[in-house]
């Protein structure tokens, strides 16, 4: 969303807003069902850190480039992409966390609180960042908020449920 205000708020065409939209939300659209198939086959870990590593790249090629409109909506597409592999073994390893009888709640805040992020990141962080830092002090935090999140995974213990790891 940060992409969204440093790069197509400043083009002059309506086309370039509906385009960002459209890399956002395709991958959903045609990858989910096949990111919950590749997410059951890896384990938990991996298809969560794999996808983690693949958005940390993509973000820092938006990094000291100056990407045209094309670019940027082929590589919105692919972070979106990449998010659709990672979604479905997150889910799953919240009941490797919490166990099944907290499965439901567990994921109803995992939601909550992904929206939550989204409205902060989009509404107070994207914009001051960009103030402060400019575009590509908003990416440079970007990434290093995946990878983060990446480093908070691994030090989780098992993430793949016990019928995976025997199949």
């Amino acid at each position: 969303y940060g992409l969204f205000i440093a790069f197509i708020t400043e083009q002059d065409t309506y086309l370039a807003g509906s385009a960002f939209v459209l890399a956002s939300v395709l991958p959903s659209v045609f990858l989910s069902v096949p990111g919950g198939i590749v997410a059951d086959r890896l384990p938990n870990k991996l298809a969560i850190l794999l996808a983690m590593a693949i958005r940390v790249a993509i973000v820092t090629r938006f990094i000291g480039s100056e990407l045209s409109l094309e670019a940027v909506i082929a590589l919105t597409f692919l972070v979106f992409t990449a998010y659709q592999f990672h979604s479905p073994a997150e889910n799953e390893a919240v009941v490797m966390v919490v166990g099944p009888e907290a499965m439901t709640s567990a994921i109803a805040w995992l939601q909550a609180l992904s929206l939550l992020a989204q409205v902060v990141g989009a509404g107070i962080v994207a914009p001051l960042a960009i103030d402060l830092l400019g575009s590509d002090g908003l990416f440079v935090l970007v990434a290093l908020l995946f990878v983060a999140s990446g480093a908070l995974y691994a030090v989780v213990p098992n993430l793949t449920p016990r019928r995976a790891v025997e199949s």
